[in-house]
């Protein structure tokens, strides 16, 4: 069967997480760098309106590996005006296994360990919206 990955989409009210089908050409998948490239290009140029923002934790990171992102809370939500740092991982199987990601900045949501940070599985798994962006979630 046709596996799915996380990527970039907006639901209006800022960018976000989805699950959708990998990219393929000529009946083959595009390989995790192509995917990783377009994503550092579409973090770098800007996308959306501002409130996500993405991108390399180290310039010279050539496996696309670790990540930051940025997300301004979205208005009339208890998180408004609020800045989240987080820190995300796409391992080598990205994109058909999620990139781990865990807010670095301390939130209480639904999905999100209070310790450390770290977003569940389950929240993955389901495509519960958590607000972020690089192939990775939305409010």
């Amino acid at each position: 069967g046709e596996s799915a990955h996380w990527s970039r989409e907006s639901d209006g009210g800022g960018a976000g997480f989805s699950l959708r089908a990998p990219i393929k050409m000529s009946g083959c998948q595009v390989p995790r760098n192509f995917c990783l490239l377009e994503e550092l290009e579409d973090g770098q140029k800007g996308v959306g309106d501002g409130t996500v923002s993405w991108g390399l934790e180290d310039d010279e990171d050539m496996t696309l590996t670790r990540w930051t992102g940025m997300i301004i809370g979205p208005p009339r939500t208890c998180f408004e005006n609020r800045i989240y740092s987080l820190k995300i991982e796409c391992g080598s199987k990205y994109p058909e296994v999620a990139p781990t990601v865990r807010f670095v900045t301390k939130i209480n949501m639904n999905g999100i360990n209070n310790s450390n940070g770290m977003v569940s599985r389950r929240i993955h798994n389901t495509c519960l919206m958590i607000c972020w962006n690089c192939n990775i979630l939305s409010c």
